[in-house]
């Protein structure tokens, strides 16, 4: 009953987001095994370029922290668990659908049981909804050519 209350205090807006993360996650979980990273990117950022033609290109952080803490929750209390990655997709599907611009970062470092890989979404240069100090954690790969010629041309 308390989550009720507690999603109950939230702004109308935030409940919608909060509901579609709930959708959104196990989508994102389905449409990356099946289809893979590459072509949910692709599919993403050809509906959204549809859609978001007009959107003026916003750059607030605080307001995609705050879509970053309704993912976290969302994934925390979804049926199915969401890994980094699926987090990080549809942060960043949420970010862009609202104009404000922001990157999928990619990451590896040594563990205990081998290679651990990391996501997460970076805006105007800061992480968003992760560690600040993930870049000291993980080793962000180099950008893909093929990638920054892809985002120069948009």
């Amino acid at each position: 009953m308390d989550n009720f209350r507690k999603f109950l205090s939230l702004s109308w807006l935030d409940r919608w987001v909060l509901l579609r993360c709930m959708f959104a996650l196990p989508l994102a979980a389905c449409a990356l095994r099946w289809f893979g990273l590459r072509r949910c990117r692709a599919f993403i950022e050809r509906t959204l370029r549809k859609k978001t033609a007009a959107v003026q290109t916003i750059s607030t952080v605080d307001e995609a922290q705050h879509v970053a803490r309704l993912v976290r929750i969302a994934a925390r209390r979804n049926l199915f668990p969401a890994n980094c990655l699926q987090r990080s997709i549809v942060l960043w599907w949420l970010l862009r659908r609202r104009g404000i611009r922001s990157e999928i970062q990619f990451g590896c470092r040594a563990g205990d049981e081998g290679l651990e890989m990391h996501a997460w979404v970076e805006c105007e240069g800061q992480v968003i909804g992760d560690r600040d100090d993930i870049r000291e954690r993980f080793a962000p790969f180099a950008p893909n050519p093929n990638e920054v010629a892809i985002r120069t041309q948009q």
